[in-house]
């Protein structure tokens, strides 16, 4: 977007200077959004470090299996990069239920963290605990970093900032992740995906089969309802040899997300440590072996010192032993 000078016409069309007409205000607005950004990184970062503790370990491990659709430990993906962590960790903090009376990550922060936080911080916080998953389709991408999308489950459309996901994406593309803000600044969370066109029938047709199962249990229950409780679903079938067929399909552009690369990593590391324990039993069965007595016939030493194998031992009276040099029996 072409930067307006203070002299130039303020683009507004009100015929005066933009320095006496909107820069003052667009000024502002630069600032709220720089603000609001900065917040936005710090409350994120007291979000992991709070989801991280000690006390939600076993969460941890059991939310990352469940999110990536295997038996993975967290050891495995601890080499993975930020586009593969980002996702599963929005999800963990803002849509997995804890064993602690299943409420949320983001729940028991509220609860714990809230008092400390200035009221700026409060607002992101709220929006992020009604926010949810889904998909949304781009309509248009803007040189000004905005982006015009739709949701394809939930309905609805609305104007989304986010230029490095403009400097990627063009129409036609999907984006799966959360939208944030309501008033002033309208964007993309920081684990929203890219994704091609041709994995949109894939994810829709799995979305909506979920949520009708989902409805038969939960009567009346709405799109947000369902998402924030199973939208995990879209990322599964993203793992699914019928999403493979459509990466397939899809242009080669960089941006994409595409976790069949991470699977690989995590299948490999978890392979090599099943074959290394299996190789550790067996050496250990292997020293066991050798450190155990061969079996066979009792050893017993005779009154003249001499070992016979399988021979009883001499009664208490020493008649009937072996007599050596040296030894007489007593008359």
């Amino acid at each position: 977007m072409p930067t307006v000078g203070r002299n130039d016409p303020c683009p507004c069309g009100s015929g005066r200077k933009y320095k006496q007409c909107c820069l003052p205000k667009d000024r502002a607005a630069q600032a709220r959004q720089v603000g609001l950004r900065r917040n936005d990184e710090y409350l994120w970062a007291r979000l992991i470090a709070y989801a991280q503790r000690p006390t939600f370990s076993v969460d941890l491990q059991s939310a990352f299996s469940r999110f990536w659709n295997g038996d993975f430990d967290l050891e495995a993906g601890e080499g993975l990069e930020r586009e593969f962590i980002e996702p599963f960790l929005e999800w963990y903090i803002y849509d997995y239920h804890t064993s602690k009376d299943r409420r949320r990550i983001i729940d028991l922060f509220v609860v714990e963290e809230k008092p400390r936080l200035s009221p700026e911080q409060r607002v992101l916080l709220a929006e992020r605990e009604g926010a949810y998953l889904s998909l949304y389709g781009i309509e248009a991408v803007e040189a000004n970093g905005h982006l015009q999308v739709g949701d394809l489950l939930a309905g609805g459309f609305c104007d989304v900032e986010d230029p490095g996901l403009a400097r990627l994406a063009m129409p036609g593309d999907l984006l799966l992740g959360r939208r944030l803000g309501e008033t002033a600044w309208n964007y993309m969370s920081r684990g929203t995906v890219l994704l091609p066109s041709t994995l949109g029938p894939g994810l829709v047709a799995t979305a909506k089969r979920s949520f009708s199962a989902y409805r038969e249990e939960h009567y009346q229950a709405g799109w947000p309802e369902f998402l924030r409780e199973a939208g995990y679903v879209m990322f599964h079938y993203l793992y699914t040899p019928e999403a493979a067929e459509a990466y397939a399909q899809a242009p080669q552009r960089k941006g994409y997300y595409d976790p069949h690369t991470a699977l690989e990593s995590m299948q490999a590391i978890m392979q090599r440590r099943a074959e290394e324990a299996a190789r550790k039993a067996e050496a250990e069965e292997r020293e066991a072996d050798e450190k155990e007595p061969l079996a066979g016939p009792p050893i017993e030493r005779t009154t003249g010192g001499i070992l016979i194998p399988g021979q009883s031992k001499p009664a208490a009276s020493g008649s009937g032993g072996l007599l050596l040099p040296g030894h007489l029996h007593k008359q």
